[in-house]
């Protein structure tokens, strides 16, 4: 599996990836739900479109890596409509020689401080992070992102910094919805570039009364409780993943 492999979204069969819920490459584990031990290639969530890499881009799965498919499953009522839409996976290799224009690579920023009392209204938290030079090759910008917030985010937004002290609005959502938890991919005229010393700052923003509350089995609120970072779905995240791609 040392060869670039295309992630591409139209109707032909060869072509096609659709994922119950993330896709992992990872040497160490197959599963890592929070994503820190392994790298996310793609998330895909119930009625969401699939992805498709601008054109010339690749993602890379190193030799000996291991791929891992998470399904996150939920019990109780839903205002989400079923998703019929078969799911199959599918890899492939460019043909022996050949290299793709420009290499995609997805880092991950968790904000792990996070504690929200319970009848606490719009406590925000934020965290600023520096992109390593990794991500901020020549030729490097930032051409979607991920937003990761739960039920009880009220707002979230995060902008990109440059050296020389500019910054770019990466997203805004001042009402948040758990439904908007997908992958972005922008128009190449809005690619963000990003160089040494670009940093990613992402704020979120939570209430915990009880109409912020999921429901239950039986169509009831939760009651509100002590809330802190987790993968857990009475838990909460702060995080955003970028899509970067680079000229290689």
């Amino acid at each position: 599996m040392r060869d670039a492999r295309r992630l591409r979204s139209d109707h032909d069969a060869r072509q096609v990836i659709t994922i119950p819920e993330t896709y992992n490459v990872s040497r160490q584990v197959l599963c890592d739900a929070l994503s820190i031990s392994t790298d996310v290639v793609f998330t895909y969530r119930p009625n969401n479109r699939r992805l498709e890499l601008p054109e010339g881009d690749a993602l890379l799965f190193p030799a000996r890596s291991r791929v891992a498919v998470q399904v996150h499953l939920k019990t109780g009522p839903t205002d989400e409509s079923p998703d019929t839409t078969p799911t199959r996976v599918l890899l492939w290799t460019l043909p022996k020689g050949e290299r793709p224009e420009r290499r995609v690579v997805r880092p991950l920023f968790h904000n792990f401080d996070l504690t929200i009392a319970v009848d606490a209204v719009d406590v925000e938290v934020a965290k600023t992070s520096e992109l390593e030079s990794a991500y901020t090759r020549a030729g490097a910008e930032i051409i979607g992102f991920t937003p990761e917030l739960r039920y009880l985010g009220q707002r979230m937004h995060a902008a990109v910094g440059a050296a020389d002290g500019t910054s770019t609005i990466m997203f805004d959502f001042p009402v948040w919805s758990a439904d908007a938890r997908k992958d972005y991919l922008f128009e190449p005229e809005k690619f963000i570039p990003i160089g040494p010393g670009s940093a990613l700052t992402h704020r979120c923003v939570y209430s915990n009364r009880l109409e912020d509350q999921r429901l239950d089995d039986n169509g009831e609120r939760m009651e509100p409780q002590l809330t802190v970072f987790g993968e857990d779905t009475r838990q909460e995240m702060c995080s955003v993943s970028l899509y970067v791609h680079y000229t290689l």
